[in-house]
């Protein structure tokens, strides 16, 4: 069988997308109606212009560009039981925005527009193994997307246990063992976000050919997956730290005001975009799409380009435990007043001061990989993750020392991790 980055490999190769950038005027799928930017169909997303009130964070009496789609989306895998272990069915994904164009997506990775063929487009694959049996999904939990770009948005991650793998009859679909998804998952550019999500979320054993993570490593054994393995087998109660992320009085005093696009003053519409003036790590931009395969293979649409590489660290440090990991209480506009845990450092983030004085020692990184996020909605936004081990007497002011087995219980519940949060543990996952 052919590796997942070979399959990846081939699937980029022989595909044949094409994404240019068109003036506005050009786009006759989108226009600004009602000071927002909006498909003709009504459907799909928008994207709307905000003021924040956020008294004491970087956001307070910012005004900027949101995506605005209260679609809760579906990402689903499809798994079934081999020879040697859980199989995974895994798509290979073309999206515009994405790095290489093509990653590994969830079997079924789908918004509300287009599994209801609002393109007009063909029906999505594998659709009903999901919705059809929501009774015997094994892993069913709504997630957010990133807080800084979307307005509240939530999608929901699933995972099913067929009782026989599905015959296959495209080829942008293979099933691969549970040991090549975690060889992928410590890769650059091989998962997609989508993917990394449903995975976090997922019981860990599904990744483990005898349902014990971390008992037998790819990579074999060392200090360091020892830790892993003691911090997730560790007994620790995740009440006090989802009660206090739900607790109101600790809430975050937080809104958003609606303005029109062309109403921000710091921000200019041009011919060919919408452009920051300030230090926002985006612009908006239209473009003219091509994907072979797609269920619509031909449209025009907004997407979210990146103008700064960003970074995310994961502080990691040795307890009786073996290994624990701060997780700072975030704050993110499109959060509305919830907290959420996220990565302890994070470029784009508000972070705790002792923070950024660990992140300046000299410590190289535990392991570090670069992934795209979402590339539906933005074009060519990548993160650089790492996890760094750090002292052990660091207090860890402004968030929360965690277990691996405090992780995985706080992955089940809605919300508690950030869309980056569920990315690092996803690496930790590919040492499982």
């Amino acid at each position: 069988m052919n590796s997942i980055s070979e399959w990846l490999d081939s699937a980029r190769r022989q595909l044949s997308i094409e994404v240019y950038p068109q003036d506005w005027q050009h786009n006759d799928e989108w226009s600004f109606a009602d000071g927002a930017l909006a498909h003709r169909s009504g459907k799909f997303f928008t994207i709307k212009g905000f003021h924040c009130y956020a008294p004491g964070t970087k956001w307070h009496d910012d005004q900027f560009p949101l995506i605005d789609q209260p679609e809760v989306g579906l990402l689903g895998f499809l798994l079934a039981m081999g020879n040697e272990g859980p199989e995974w069915l895994l798509q290979a994904k073309a999206e515009p925005g994405t790095e290489h164009h093509v990653q590994i997506g969830p079997s079924v990775q789908a918004t509300v527009s287009n599994y209801t063929r609002a393109h007009g487009g063909k029906p999505t694959a594998f659709l009903n193994e999901f919705q059809q049996y929501r009774d015997v999904l094994v892993s069913s939990v709504e997630q957010s997307e990133q807080g800084t770009r979307f307005l509240g948005k939530f999608n929901w991650n699933a995972v099913r246990i067929l009782p026989e793998k599905i015959e296959l009859h495209n080829e942008n679909w293979k099933w691969f063992s549970a040991s090549d998804l975690k060889r992928a998952l410590g890769q650059d550019f091989l998962v997609n976000t989508d993917s990394r999500s449903v995975i976090a979320c997922a019981p860990w054993t599904l990744l483990c050919p005898d349902a014990e993570p971390f008992s037998k490593p790819l990579l074999g054994t060392n200090a360091f997956t020892e830790k892993l393995r003691s911090s997730y087998g560790a007994s620790r109660d995740i009440s006090s730290v989802s009660g206090r992320l739900l607790q109101a009085d600790r809430l975050p005093d937080i809104s958003l005001t609606p303005l029109p696009l062309d109403g921000l003053s710091s921000w200019r519409m041009t011919e060919d975009g919408f452009i920051p003036l300030g230090t926002a790590d985006y612009d908006v931009r239209s473009y003219r799409i091509y994907v072979p395969g797609r269920e619509k293979e031909r449209w025009s649409q907004p997407l979210l380009r990146g103008l700064n590489e960003a970074r995310a660290v994961l502080f990691a440090r040795a307890s009786s435990d073996g290994l624990e990991f701060f997780f700072r209480e975030t704050i993110e506009p499109g959060f509305g007043v919830s907290l959420q845990l996220g990565p302890s450092w994070q470029s784009d983030g508000e972070n705790p001061d002792w923070t950024a004085i660990e992140l300046t020692s000299s410590r190289t990184p535990l392991i570090q990989i670069r992934q795209s996020d979402e590339g539906g909605r933005f074009m060519r936004s990548i993160v650089s993750y790492e996890i760094r081990q750090i002292s052990q007497d660091t207090s860890g002011e402004g968030g929360y020392w965690l277990t691996l087995s405090q992780l995985q219980a706080l992955c089940r519940q809605r919300g508690m991790l950030t869309n980056e949060a569920r990315t690092l543990i996803s690496m930790l996952l590919s040492f499982a």
